[in-house]
């Protein structure tokens, strides 16, 4: 709050939105990171800011390219819409681990904004620098001599065109209460914090901060407060702290049907 009043107060840049920017990868950071990560209260920090702004990329060193965590942070963001702000993909590609050029990486990429409606999709690589060892399927732009690599440029332009279309907002199955604060004096809680982030990878969750709770559906099932008949706390408490390891494909595919 005190570097958006100086960015507004002490720069007078009243029209310049302050932006707070999120990389794609932090939702696993959070799931790999210690329980006490949850006590970060992004959503507040989303409900502060004027804006949001993402760094999105797909990367090969991850086995699933990211895609996973890239979805929980987009998921995370749609919080942004539900409190009308700006969204911004401030950066976006594809490495492997330097860039490269993939149409379907970047269709997954352009596929997870559309429900955003972002204000801008910037794709990041658009020229190779002086220095630089071009390695086969590339993904910048523009050589270093200036000429436009084709099979880039008419990707892009199909992936921008494809962008212009509003995409299918989701119906979320769950709405989780951010308090964070309450997970320094309740380990656990903090746990299952944590684990919300890698659930969203799988499922359509949403954030909501305490503080604006009215915009939660009143019909809408959440936790840690579950408001919605045939809804346990108990049971989704008990479920989330016996979630499988990640890689347990089989497990995890029945404990996602349980819960």
């Amino acid at each position: 709050e005190k570097c958006r009043r100086i960015w507004h107060d002490e720069s007078h840049q009243e029209r310049i939105p302050f932006i707070l920017q999120l990389s794609g990868f932090m939702s696993e950071k959070f799931v790999l990171g210690r329980p006490a990560y949850a006590a970060f209260d992004i959503p507040d920090w989303i409900l502060r800011a004027d804006a949001v702004g993402l760094s999105l990329y797909t990367n090969g060193g991850y086995a699933d390219w990211g895609h996973k965590s890239d979805q929980a942070t987009v998921r995370l963001v749609q919080l942004a819409n539900i409190l009308h702000k700006p969204i911004y993909i401030l950066e976006a590609g594809c490495d492997n681990p330097r860039s490269i050029f993939r149409m379907d990486e970047l269709r997954f990429v352009v596929s997870l904004v559309q429900p955003l409606h972002p204000r801008t999709f910037i794709y990041e690589y658009s020229k190779d620098s002086f220095g630089d060892t071009v390695i086969a399927g590339t993904g910048k732009m523009v050589t270093k001599t200036g000429k436009v690599r084709q099979n880039i440029f008419d990707g892009l332009k199909q992936l921008m065109t494809r962008l212009e279309k509003t995409g299918q907002d989701e119906s979320p199955v769950l709405y989780v209460i951010a308090d964070p604060l309450r997970t320094r004096s309740d380990p656990k809680t903090g746990e299952i914090y944590s684990k919300m982030y890698d659930l969203a990878g799988d499922m359509a969750i949403r954030w909501i901060p305490k503080s604006v709770l009215s915009l939660k559906p009143a019909e809408s099932p959440a936790w840690p407060t579950i408001e919605f008949p045939g809804f346990e706390k108990e049971n989704l408490s008990r479920l989330m702290t016996e979630q499988p390891d990640p890689w347990k494909d089989a497990e995890r595919k029945t404990w996602l049907h349980k819960l």
